[in-house]
């Protein structure tokens, strides 16, 4: 299989892919196949912005809506997975805090799992997927501070923050790995730390909910950017494990002790 590095028509938001993948629920397998063929002309993108939504992974997850997701596409989706594992093990030796593109749901590890969940067998390389998402319940150090181990230095637009922040979307934040995680569970898959980082994350959020005024429901009003205050309680109650695109916000001001 070609991995050129195309164009956004391999994106499943918008362009050819997403048209497909729009034919294939409509029961339309022939404007599917001009779509696929429009989408794949110049090669089945495999680089670093292979995800979910983008190129060879969105490739799989749309042929697999038709039972049509063969060998050639999921070895190219493998070697996608691979190369983001090697990356998080990189940066975990560097002892440096995450990227969100790293793990979320929308280009991430998380997006990554949550297609190979979807594989019958269950796919190889799913465990240790899940197992750096376990890494991301972990305490970790940045700037001198103890922080959630999926506090990002940069936003979902890759731009630095000051201080960071921690998201807990769906589309680029924890809710993402605490979502696959979850399932990962439910469909008997588990790593070790997986029941216990589940657990991290979803009192996270809980706590975050319950610290800004109760449940968030349509009509009120719920701060998207909450600062260092907040974040001190909420890292004092979480349990320590040892082994989104419009969430809440966690920042912390530059320069400040979290610990």
């Amino acid at each position: 299989m070609t991995t050129t590095t195309v164009s956004r028509t391999q994106d499943l938001s918008e362009g050819a892919l997403g048209m497909a993948l729009l034919d294939i629920e409509r029961r339309d397998l022939a404007a599917a196949r001009r779509h696929l063929a429009q989408a794949t002309v110049r090669g089945v993108t495999t680089g670093s912005n292979a995800s979910l939504f983008h190129g060879a992974p969105a490739l799989e997850f749309v042929l697999a809506r038709a039972h049509a997701a063969g060998d050639a596409v999921r070895s190219a989706v493998d070697r996608v997975v691979d190369a983001r594992l090697a990356a998080a093990y990189r940066r975990q030796a560097a002892g440096v805090l995450p990227h969100l593109a790293e793990w979320d749901l929308i280009r991430g590890l998380t997006g990554l799992a949550a297609l190979l969940l979807t594989r019958r067998p269950i796919a190889p390389r799913l465990p240790d997927v899940l197992a750096c998402l376990v890494v991301l319940a972990h305490p970790a150090r940045g700037d001198g501070r103890m922080l959630p181990g999926w506090w990002s230095p940069v936003g979902p637009d890759g731009k630095e923050m000051a201080g960071g922040h921690g998201n807990n979307g769906m589309a680029h934040g924890i809710a993402g790995p605490l979502a696959v995680l979850s399932l990962a569970l439910r469909a008997g898959v588990s790593v070790p730390g997986q029941e216990e980082a589940v657990g991290t994350f979803a009192t996270w959020l809980d706590r975050s909910g319950s610290r800004i005024g109760g449940a968030i429901d349509i009509g009120r009003q719920v701060p998207v950017v909450v600062t260092r205050p907040l974040t001190d309680v909420l890292l004092g109650c979480l349990p320590v494990v040892l082994s989104g695109c419009r969430g809440l916000f966690l920042m912390a001001p530059a320069g400040r002790n979290m610990t």
